[in-house]
């Protein structure tokens, strides 16, 4: 069966910052691997592994690490990659058309 999803997704090799919400001592570096220009979800490695159900907030920088794009988003799968683990997130509200623009989507 053919999952169909509502946007694509467009690779990407983003650095960010993420913290797990309501918890300041947690978090760490990661990179965003694909993003959807609708804004419904990202994946991005990480070097720890995070829980399913997890709120996380993100801080993504541009290519030049200018300029960064805040979003929120819930971890709805985590799975142990090569090297690092790979988690996808669904964002809480859709990224505007200005933040798109700043992560070059």
């Amino acid at each position: 069966m053919e999952q169909k999803r509502r946007f694509i997704r467009l690779p990407t090799t983003l650095r960010a910052e993420y913290s797990l919400k309501g918890s300041g001592s947690r978090g760490g570096n990661c990179t965003v691997i694909n993003i959807s220009p609708g804004g419904a979800g990202l994946e991005f490695y990480s070097s720890e592994p995070i829980d399913v159900g997890a709120t996380l907030v993100l801080k993504i920088f541009d290519s030049e690490k200018k300029e960064t794009v805040d979003a929120e988003g819930v971890v709805k799968w985590s799975k142990q990659g090569e090297k690092n683990f790979v988690c996808g997130v669904a964002l809480t509200d859709v990224l505007d058309k200005f933040a798109l623009s700043v992560l070059g989507v």
